[in-house]
């Protein structure tokens, strides 16, 4: 599990360049974090958040103080779990919600708008919801994320790819490019799924948990 600083040894390590500077190296974490928030579905970067809200709507973002959503992030699946099982309600726009908010019975559809999630009809129960964490680019020696700890050749060979482009060595960097995409696949083809059972609620579309 390196630390920025050792992934940054390592570049300069391999491409035998000393004059690899920080400045450098940061615009490249954040191409290749950026890239990795794009392509990469991770069971790291999923998170299960157990909400039980007393107002309608709720703050999701109330999970940035503990850590959970220490980054930008994106809101999967939310559900609960009724007498047949898990229910998962369906995303629908805040117009729709409104026109639902004063009905009565089970929760059905939801909206998210900036950190707020609404729910109709609400109901003050525990939902489950599910979001895709976003990945901060390592600025700081000492930083590390979720993927650099689980998944460090990622870093290692999307900051290749982009240090031997800046040395001009195509060659080198279509290297590490097909090696940074090849384990982006492994990574994805070998992730689980979790498949929501069919039911009144759902359709049987599967989430990456």
């Amino acid at each position: 599990m390196p630390n920025y600083a050792e992934i940054k040894q390592h570049v300069r390590d391999v491409t035998h360049r000393t004059d690899l500077t920080d400045s450098l190296m940061d615009v490249w974490s954040q191409a290749v974090s950026a890239r990795v928030n794009d392509e990469l579905d991770a069971n790291v970067l999923i998170a299960d958040l157990d909400i039980t809200p007393t107002v309608n709507p709720f703050g999701v973002g109330e999970f940035r103080a503990s850590g959970v959503l220490d980054v930008g992030y994106r809101v999967i699946e939310v559900s609960y779990s009724g007498p047949d099982g898990r229910r998962r309600l369906q995303p629908t726009s805040r117009e729709q919600v409104t026109r639902w908010i004063r009905q009565t019975g089970d929760p059905q559809v939801y909206a998210i708008e900036g950190d707020e999630l609404y729910v109709a009809p609400f109901s003050s129960i525990e939902y489950r919801v599910v979001v895709r964490i976003g990945v901060q680019p390592l600025n700081s020696d000492s930083d590390a994320n979720v993927i650099s700890n689980a998944h460090p050749n990622i870093y290692y060979y999307g900051i290749l790819q982009q240090a031997y482009e800046y040395a001009r060595d195509f060659e080198a960097a279509d290297r590490y490019r097909q090696l940074y995409e090849n384990e982006i696949q492994r990574i994805n083809s070998t992730n689980a799924r979790r498949t929501a059972p069919v039911n009144a609620q759902m359709s049987g579309a599967s989430a990456w948990v």
